[in-house]
């Protein structure tokens, strides 16, 4: 994700510096235009504006939240580009207003193919002139940002409740998947009763033609992917003392498709894990 997003910013003739912990990783963006910064303090000295997109938000202030940085970011606004919890972007926003600095959180919604598309969207939620000040980076990225104001937890709040919506389709598609199969019927059958754009027919492509690799078919994310994201749901339940029934049901479905083998598939790959010792008719 970090590289379509560094190549949306070259794209757009903006200055650009990039660093990753695997230095590898930014030669991408380096071959186009942007300038690999050899430690995060020249990274974080080049710009006034920080786009963080880390794999969680522990990751983000492992490498920022440092007496060696700290002292870097008076007057930064951060904006961190990612999936969490509401209360990690509450944290976040309340560390860098201790330092001097701005905040921003914004979620990502499409794959890194779609970035760029004028219907990819984010949600963004934090300090107001955190957004105007990012507005003109952000607009390279989708052409759907949705701010939703100053409550800095709106956009994962959001975010998590779209993802555990979406994760139960996923669950509910696989079982269809078994009924077909066990009727007799043809996935492609089942998947005609919805739109041409609907993820059911891109998951039933993908179990007809027995290919789960990511991205092989049809843009995608892991099981292993997924199953983080069950456990930020999870813990943002525990934390606020809600009902975890559901959360705590998909993550066990999830890690039984890991504990089979299943963790880097798509998550189309869920279908195998109940055609797993089921009951003989």
């Amino acid at each position: 994700m970090g590289s379509a997003l560094a190549k949306a910013l070259v794209n757009g003739r903006h200055a650009t510096t990039v660093w990753n912990r695997t230095q590898s990783r930014i030669d991408s963006a380096v071959s186009i235009g942007a300038v690999g910064a050899k430690d995060i303090i020249e990274a974080v000295n080049a710009s006034d504006v920080l786009l963080v997109c880390m794999s969680n938000y522990t990751a983000t202030r492992s490498v920022l939240d440092t007496a060696e940085i700290r002292c870097h970011l008076a007057g930064k606004t951060l904006v961190q580009m990612g999936t969490g919890t509401p209360n990690e972007a509450k944290e976040n926003e309340s560390w860098m207003k201790d330092l001097g600095g701005f905040y921003l959180d914004v979620t990502i919604d499409p794959f890194p193919e779609g970035i760029g598309e004028p219907e990819s969207r984010f949600f963004i939620s934090g300090s107001k002139s955190a957004y105007k000040i990012s507005q003109p980076f952000l607009k390279l990225f989708g052409g759907d940002l949705r701010y939703l104001g100053e409550n800095v937890g709106a956009a994962n709040t959001l975010d998590l409740s779209e993802l555990i919506y979406s994760i139960g389709q996923h669950i509910a598609f696989a079982h269809a998947a078994r009924i077909c199969e066990a009727e007799g019927v043809r996935l492609d059958q089942f998947a005609s009763l919805f739109e041409e754009n609907d993820k059911a027919r891109d998951l039933a492509d993908m179990v007809y033609a027995d290919n789960y690799q990511v991205g092989a078919i049809h843009p995608g994310a892991s099981v292993k992917t997924w199953e983080g994201c069950i456990k930020l749901v999870q813990d943002h339940a525990n934390l606020r003392g809600i009902n975890s029934e559901i959360p705590d049901f998909y993550s066990g479905l999830f890690n039984r498709a890991i504990d089979s083998g299943y963790g880097e598939e798509d998550v189309a790959s869920i279908v195998k894990v109940l055609r797993e010792n089921e009951k003989s008719a």
